[in-house]
């Protein structure tokens, strides 16, 4: 995402993946599932943590949003 709007080598999270691999609508979708899991286990702490993640984590693997 970083190298799709214009960022140096220097802002990347992981500089041993490649630039540009991927897409940017996917990666959004991904991070959007895992900051909802946190949101939501942030707010209500009854929910089962173990599967908020699992629904987070296969959101995130197909990239898809809700």
């Amino acid at each position: 995402m970083v190298a799709a709007i214009g960022g140096g080598p220097d802002l990347l999270l992981n500089p041993d993946l490649a630039p540009g691999e991927g897409d940017v609508p996917s990666s959004a979708a991904s991070m959007a599932a895992v900051e909802e899991a946190r949101a939501a286990l942030a707010e209500d702490l009854n929910l089962n943590t173990r599967l908020v993640l699992e629904q987070a984590f296969l959101r995130a693997e197909a990239g898809t949003a809700p």
